[in-house]
């Protein structure tokens, strides 16, 4: 803990500012991120807040430029009176466009992304996580600075009553962390400041942990867990019905029956054949997190319920992704099952477009997916993704997918370490992206951090000539 020492004098400082605006009325606005981590965050926020007799407003957006600043601004018609402005999962990039036109006193940023330029604007409410040598790619996501945040304010709560705010609070710190693939320890477990909530669930019998095969969907049939294991692929095995079926009928396991209520030693045997379809056997066994108090299937698994929360919000629904994370399981839990076939459905058609070489670009360590009116921009990573653990794309280059803006005459590009392997490389897809629109003279913000990070430029850069400088980028990193 000594270690973390300054970080939670910092997050005590965030915790006692959050409590006066509150105590003294303020309008609080919780603008986050779409996606998991910013759902997770999102949700963390709305019970603190709650709990401690304040109110808010709320809205989910993609990400923050100026002109969206601007836009966002009108509708105070330049005048704030009471309002004061949480941003999660969003605002690291763009700290300067905050300072500069929101009032520096109401400004508060949870953001575990990479900070540009390094240094903060004094005034702002911000956690820089490289002022504390931690690594926020993996050490902790926006949800976990905001259960800290949280924890300070009611430390005492987890002494008092099993009901308390802490109670329900630091699963979801976990869940967001998974959201945001932070489960980049040893057998894929979380390490870092998650670990320390992973602690807090541990003592609290909220989370329970077992090594096991990593397979998706434990819940369901055993071959469609095997159909859908992509991390590891395991080869002959992933997206072969036929050769699942000869498997599991040379092993004696039914079809229908589930990972979760196989015996020990069918689990020993299955471990056993996949292992010889892997290049590395060791990726096929990793820490699986489970929520003890969760009763329904699919949120179960913590890694499940984080996929569950990137898809709705992914298909622009975060805020049934925020009801679940919030503890409803009824008419929202139907609905969010809804969407995650929904998106799991989208995915899989798309995946035949990005096996199409023309739709593909490729250089020495990259291949980037040409994004269309087919492809929804919010899917072009995830289907690029998929493809990529599945093979039809190559999983030893970097994903990247771009997006014509054609209103704003923008293309939008995104970036992914796709592997253990490539982080393990310590590749930096933020700093190729922002190295590359130095050489090119191009004035924009890169979003996101090493492992995941979005630019966007003008439409009348040369795609091939972006995409050979990103290259040759990433080369010099990895020599």
């Amino acid at each position: 803990m000594e270690k973390y020492s300054k970080f939670f004098n910092e997050i005590q400082n965030l915790g006692d500012n959050l409590i006066e605006w509150i105590n003294n009325g303020k309008n609080i606005h919780l603008i986050s991120n779409y996606e998991g981590d910013g759902i997770s965050a999102t949700s963390i926020f709305s019970k603190l807040i709650y709990h401690n007799g304040g109110e808010f407003h709320l809205r989910f957006i993609n990400h923050i430029d100026k002109e969206w600043i601007n836009n966002y601004i009108k509708e105070f018609n330049k005048s704030f009176d009471n309002d004061y402005f949480i941003f999660l999962d969003l605002g690291a990039a763009t700290l300067h466009y905050l300072h500069k036109f929101f009032p520096h006193d109401r400004v508060m940023i949870i953001d575990h992304n990479q900070v540009r330029p390094k240094k903060k604007p004094r005034d702002l409410l911000f956690i820089n996580l490289e002022d504390f040598n931690i690594n926020g790619d993996v050490e902790i996501s926006s949800s976990g600075i905001a259960y800290f945040i949280a924890k300070k304010i009611n430390e005492q709560d987890i002494e008092l009553c099993s009901s308390a705010l802490i109670y329900n609070l630091a699963p979801i710190g976990l869940i967001g962390a998974l959201a945001a693939k932070q489960d980049n320890g040893k057998q894929h477990k979380l390490v870092g400041l998650n670990e320390l909530i992973f602690k807090d669930c541990k003592e609290l019998n909220l989370i329970d942990t077992e090594v096991n095969i990593r397979f998706f969907r434990k819940n369901g049939p055993v071959y469609i867990s095997l159909m859908e294991t992509i991390d590891p692929y395991v080869m002959g095995i992933t997206n072969d019905k036929g050769k699942i079926n000869d498997l599991l009928l040379k092993l004696d396991i039914p079809l229908k029956v589930s990972v979760n209520d196989l015996e020990k030693d069918k689990i020993r045997e299955l471990n056993t054949e996949l292992a010889k379809l892997v290049p590395v056997p060791e990726d096929l066994v990793g820490v699986n997190y489970y929520l003890q108090k969760e009763s329904t299937n699919i949120l179960k698994d913590a890694r499940e319920f984080s996929i569950v929360l990137n898809a709705c919000g992914i298909l622009e629904s975060p805020s049934i992704g925020l009801a679940l994370c919030l503890g409803d399981r009824g008419i929202h839990l139907k609905e969010a099952i809804k969407i995650y076939q929904k998106y799991q459905n989208k995915i899989e058609l798309g995946l035949d477009f990005v096996g199409n070489p023309d739709n593909l670009l490729e250089k020495s360590t990259i291949q980037c997916v040409k994004g269309n009116d087919i492809i929804d921009e919010r899917l072009i990573l995830p289907i690029a993704l998929k493809a990529s653990k599945l093979h039809i794309l190559k999983p030893e280059k970097i994903i990247l997918g771009f997006f014509e803006d054609k209103k704003n005459n923008k293309i939008i590009l995104y970036g992914h370490l796709n592997s253990q392997n490539l982080i393990n490389k310590d590749l930096n897809i933020w700093d190729a992206f922002k190295q590359t629109n130095k050489k090119l003279n191009i004035n924009t913000k890169t979003i996101g951090n090493k492992i995941k990070a979005r630019v966007k430029i003008p439409n009348d850069i040369k795609i091939e000539q972006y995409l050979e400088i990103f290259d040759e980028n990433i080369q010099k990193q990895n020599k």
